[in-house]
């Protein structure tokens, strides 16, 4: 039962609150200046009432001796005859008389208007028990509110009912009187994605005769996908025929209107689905309501209805769970989901870590992990260079990185997300798709780097007639080196049937990658990825690329050999029904701000944590001599010879990495990283396989001075922190409640170690530079998590968690520092009619641990 006490002053001045009436401690105030001028006082108050009062207030009580009567009474209520509900049930009157006349009360046809029931309650204020029957009658028909509000399902929380106030204030302070609609205002913090009209258009190219099946199979995938839209508000709240009327209807008839422009009887028809679809959807809200099981149940029941046309669902780039984003996990039964669709259809393993058993199209098994970053950790990214041969280098690297973490997990397993270009992108893929240890994408890579720079054919001759042979034939077959060497090895590493949105390593541990491209028609940037774009983020289209579509259809061996396509070596590859492309390097060799930009669009309102940049090798000193330096003669000098180096220039990654960090502030560079290796000699050749060894032993010789750092910001990354309920505002403070957990809390035993790697380095949590626990005592927890309770002067004042062992040389867990409402958004609370995307099962606290308080 919900109650809304306003005492409404009809005196012809209102009066000032001054500063000092609001002490109220529980509650924070906000005073607004009016940006309208009232034409009076009444105007002011009218205003007030009309779009503050009247639409929220259930029950009115009248004294009828305050108005002179039911006469007086009937004048005031005659002002807002025209006033408008905002619930969809009219207010209750109670008018309360002490005096009965002679022939009986006779109710003003004003009130009829405006009220759904009218009381006239008769009552001698002199009576002891006066006040008692005037509050029994009251609560009486505060019930009968509530089951008719209930019914129509606005009967709000106080949570939501302030929500609602607060965009009301603001409409009132721009002098804004038109009524609202409770329902849109309910998903102004949660508007539908912009993606559903793009992917219902779809379902429309199909094109398929307007059968009774087909009726049926449209009527069953837009009532579905709806239905899985209507899962992110409050299921409890609102009428389902007004939810689609107000949100789905507008959006099918545009999307038709639009598809069938051509035909003005296909349109029709169409349009007259819409009575089919909201009915459908109908019976699917009240079978959750009603019926006792989940959004998930209900959906996978009603998909049973698809029948064959599950099989026009295959291998499209639409996700057709929810026909709001691009696909990003394609199964085995080439059915494919987006990721909010497969932590919907999922079952909740362990934290932000889901399995999905079958498919929900077609019932198959398919057995799919899928992990999730914590929406409130934040962003660690992983860049590697291109540099053919040289990729030797970057793997030697990571295994130092790795060596000083003494954790039983894998460096790359630490991010999320990773890009990579030529060599460096099939390094990434091995490493991330396949989940190969260090040492064996060693070994593999090695395999690969002699089949792929294997010289065509042995010519006979002078070397000088051999080299001009070979350069014909290079010519001629548009390459140095075949293909065919490359590929069969990509193929043994990949298989010949994986595509990109195929489940991997990655996706199983939560690590998004990518790889660069140029179209080789005319050199433009693009990239393929594991993951669907963000074409909601405000940096969407500001990039400076795009990203090559539709992923379903790109096999990671035909990606591998795209990105390490280089100029000269090998010829640009072609992808049937998507393109040609060559290596990604001849635009962005080092793709580490490309990583940088993916991350702010995949995640944009999270903290970058860390960025690790690993280089293949450069050299120490270029020759300062320009006649030295340039060669010389005609081969020197030449057209051919300047160019090679102008494209090797390119390729060197370090300097793509100085120009991004001068662009970087003071706080970004405390979280980037770069590793490479300096060669004395000049940098050897993409092709040249012989200095494998060589470049190995280099590489290998010593610990970059940055390691110790780097391994400190991996330690403290591992850990986040998320509100465990909102923000209680209490004696000028608010009283926070947070939990700091490890992000490896789905394995026990990289939890463990990651705790004990703290206690032999003698870290301490500190927060707020409070010393908050020591090591040992945390270690004995069963699961890893720490309770907290700070208070914080405001919601936007942000909060240190940091870990060392000072103060002085602490560094920032993930996602942190950061303030309660930021916390809230990224927890998905941004709205009281909003449901997280995550959900995650509710506990209480463990009975041994206790919560620290921090001021």
């Amino acid at each position: 039962m919900q109650l809304l006490l306003a005492q409404v002053n009809v005196r012809t001045s209102l009066p000032r609150i001054s500063h000092d009436d609001l002490t109220l401690s529980c509650h924070t105030h906000i005073r607004s200046p009016l940006h309208w001028t009232p034409k009076s006082i009444n105007g002011l108050t009218d205003m007030a009432f009309e779009i503050f009062v009247y639409p929220f207030t259930d029950i009115f009580c009248f004294f009828a001796d305050d108005f002179g009567g039911l006469d007086g009474l009937s004048h005031f209520i005659g002002r807002f005859s025209t006033f408008n509900g905002a619930k969809g049930v009219k207010p209750r009157a109670i008018i309360i008389a002490t005096a009965r006349p002679e022939d009986g009360y006779s109710v003003p046809r004003e009130f009829s208007t405006i009220f759904s029931a009218i009381t006239i309650f008769s009552v001698n204020m002199k009576n002891a028990r006066a006040v008692a029957d005037i509050t029994d009658f009251i609560v009486a028909e505060m019930s009968a509110v509530s089951a008719s509000l209930r019914a129509y399902r606005t009967l709000f929380s106080a949570f939501q009912l302030d929500e609602i106030f607060q965009y009301v204030s603001k409409r009132y302070l721009k002098g804004y009187v038109a009524p609202i609609n409770l329902i849109e205002t309910a998903r102004i913090h949660n508007p539908i994605p912009l993606g559903l009209t793009k992917h219902m258009q779809s379902i429309f190219s199909f094109r398929q005769p307007l059968t009774k099946d087909w009726k049926s199979h449209l009527v069953t995938t837009l009532s579905t996908s709806f239905f899985r839209e209507w899962s992110s508000m409050d299921p409890q709240v609102f009428r389902a025929q007004d939810i689609f009327d107000t949100l789905y209807r507008p959006i099918y008839s545009s999307v038709v209107n639009k598809t069938f422009v051509d035909s003005e009887l296909l349109r029709k028809k169409y349009l007259h689905f819409d009575g089919a679809i909201r009915n459908e959807f109908c019976k699917l809200v009240d079978a959750f309501r009603n019926g006792g099981r989940d959004y998930r149940e209900v959906q996978l029941e009603a998909f049973k209805g698809l029948g064959d046309f599950r099989s026009a669902l295959i291998d499209q780039n639409s996700c057709f769970g929810c026909l709001c984003r691009n696909v990003d996990l394609q199964f085995s039964c080439r059915h494919a989901l987006c990721e909010l669709c497969i932590v919907y259809f999922g079952i909740l393993y362990s934290r932000y870590t889901y399995r999905l058993p079958e498919c929900p199209f077609c019932f198959k098994k398919v057995g799919i992990t899928y992990r999730v970053k914590p929406p409130t950790a934040g962003v660690r990214i992983l860049s590697i260079d291109g540099g053919g041969v040289r990729g030797i280098v970057p793997l030697q690297l990571l295994q130092k990185v790795e060596s000083s973490l003494g954790l039983p997990i894998a460096v790359q397993d630490m991010f999320d997300i990773a890009f990579g270009t030529s060599s460096g992108g099939i390094i990434i893929f091995g490493l991330l798709l396949n989940g190969w240890s260090l040492q064996a994408c060693e070994e593999m890579f090695v395999r690969m780097a002699s089949a792929a720079f294997r010289p065509r054919t042995n010519f006979l001759g002078l070397p000088i007639v051999s080299a001009l042979q070979r350069g014909l034939v290079s010519y001629v077959k548009d390459s140095y080196y075949c293909e065919k060497g490359l590929s069969q090895a990509l193929e043994s590493a990949f298989g010949l049937q994986r595509l990109l949105t195929s489940p991997s390593h990655a996706s199983e541990n939560g690590c998004k990658v990518g790889i660069t491209v140029a179209v080789a028609a005319d050199a433009s940037p693009q990239i393929m990825t594991t993951y669907a774009a963000n074409p909601s983020s405000p940096i969407h289209n500001k990039k400076g690329y795009s990203q090559v579509e539709p992923r379903s259809k790109i096999l990671v061996v035909d990606a591998a050999l795209s990105t390490s396509a280089a100029p000269w070596y090998f010829k640009a590859h072609s992808i049937p029904g998507v393109g040609d492309f060559m290596d990604g390097g001849v635009w962005k060799n080092n793709p580490t701000e490309v990583a940088l930009a993916e991350a702010q669009e995949l995640w944009p309102e999270s903290k970058v944590d860390l960025i690790l940049s690993v280089g293949t090798g450069t050299q120490l000193q270029a020759d300062s001599n320009p006649t030295k330096a340039s060669g010389s003669g005609f081969f020197g000098k030449g057209f051919l010879s300047r160019l090679y180096k102008s494209f090797m220039s390119s390729l060197d990654g370090e300097k793509v990495w100085n120009d991004l960090w001068s662009r970087l502030s003071s706080e970004q560079r405390q979280v980037c990283f770069r590793l490479n290796t300096l060669f004395q000699e000049p940098i050897p050749r993409l092709d040249d396989v012989s200095k494998l060894p060589t470049m190995r032993a280099v590489a290998s010789q010593k610990i970059p001075a940055s390691v110790s750092d780097l391994s400190q910001t991996f330690l403290c990354t591992m850990f986040y922190a998320e509100l465990e309920r909102s923000p209680h505002y209490y004696d000028g403070a608010y009283e926070c409640d947070l939990v700091i957990r490890c992000r490896w809390d789905h394995d026990k035993s990289v939890s463990k170690a990651t705790l004990m790697q703290l206690q032999q380095r003698k870290y301490l949590f500190f927060i707020n530079d409070n010393q908050v626990l020591p090591l040992p005592h945390m270690a004995a927890f069963s699961e890893f998590s720490i309770p907290v309770r700070v208070m914080l002067p405001s919601l936007t004042t942000d909060c240190y968690i940091r870990i060392g062992r000072h103060v002085g040389d602490a560094k920032d867990i993930s996602g942190f520092p950061a303030h309660p409402q930021k916390l809230l958004q990224l927890q998905g609370h941004t709205s009281n009619f909003r449901r997280s995307a995550f959900p995650l099962p509710t506990r209480r606290l463990r009975s041994g641990a206790k919560r620290q308080r921090l001021s």
